[in-house]
């Protein structure tokens, strides 16, 4: 079984901008766990969201380009979780096995 990291991710967007952001967070093997009003800015949402730290690497350009360049993102190393995506995980055996074949 692979594992690979996991980030908590929080995205701040004003909120005509959310559902493209959860669709980003999907196509990116990312779970929405939360979204609601960003506290005290009104007509924000806050997302919260786990995703794999090698989905999260071009997040930033995605947000800025879908939001008028307002949007943003903390992440931090939550937990270790099975990559559940096999073609993913396939990749990820050949790579290492063809770095051992050196």
């Amino acid at each position: 079984m692979l594992l690979e990291p996991m980030l908590a991710v929080r995205i701040a967007v004003p909120s005509d901008y959310t559902a493209g952001v959860q669709r980003a967070i999907s196509t990116r093997r990312g779970t929405l766990l939360d979204y609601a009003q960003r506290p005290g800015w009104n007509g924000w949402d806050l997302l919260t969201a786990h995703m794999p730290q090698a989905e999260i690497h071009d997040l930033i350009q995605d947000l800025r380009s879908s939001t008028l360049g307002v949007g943003t993102y903390t992440a931090e190393f939550d937990h270790l979780a099975p990559i559940r995506d096999e073609k993913i995980a396939e990749q990820v055996a050949a790579a290492r096995n063809a770095h051992l074949d050196r």
